[in-house]
């Protein structure tokens, strides 16, 4: 009985609408499960409740690009979860980037080249060092790992 609940279209849905992650009840096991994963109105629901049930989702969903926006608009984070295919759609990858500079190592390698896009990522944190790149990051082995003050002397760490 628990299990024909579970698959239960109407009651996965009321469910999610609880609570978003209650996707994750729901058995990949079974095809009446893998079903649910892949209605796009059930996992609709529940990215719009929590961002992370995308991860839940059945593959061919995480190429939608309007669940994508929709997990992305409560967290960048969510880009991790999306299809390679999205993970080179510009429009996908400027929403994650207003939020995070992260984000862009999650772009596909052609994306990661992009001018426009590594200005993006950069403004908003992301710092990026390729070989042959000037920028040198230093670090003081004497200072405790978790330690990031300036030195004392205000020049960068050597």
């Amino acid at each position: 009985c628990a299990e024909e609940l579970r698959n239960d279209r109407e009651v996965v849905l009321q469910a999610i609408r609880g609570w978003g992650m209650a996707l994750g009840l729901v058995s990949p096991a079974s095809a009446a499960g893998r079903r649910l994963r892949a209605d796009k109105e059930v996992v609709l629901e529940a990215v719009r409740r929590d961002w992370r049930t995308l991860d839940l989702a059945d593959e061919a969903l995480r190429s939608d690009k309007e669940l994508a926006l929709e997990a992305i608009a409560q967290s960048w984070e969510a880009i991790q979860f999306v299809s390679e295919e999205l993970r080179t759609d510009r429009e996908v990858l400027l929403a994650a980037l207003e939020q995070n500079g992260e984000a862009l190592r999650y772009a596909g390698e052609a994306m990661k080249a992009d001018p426009e896009l590594v200005a993006k990522a950069e403004a908003r944190g992301w710092g990026f060092v390729a070989e042959g790149q000037e920028r040198i990051i230093q670090c003081q082995a004497s200072r405790p790992p978790n330690d990031i003050s300036p030195p004392s002397s205000g020049q960068p760490y050597e």
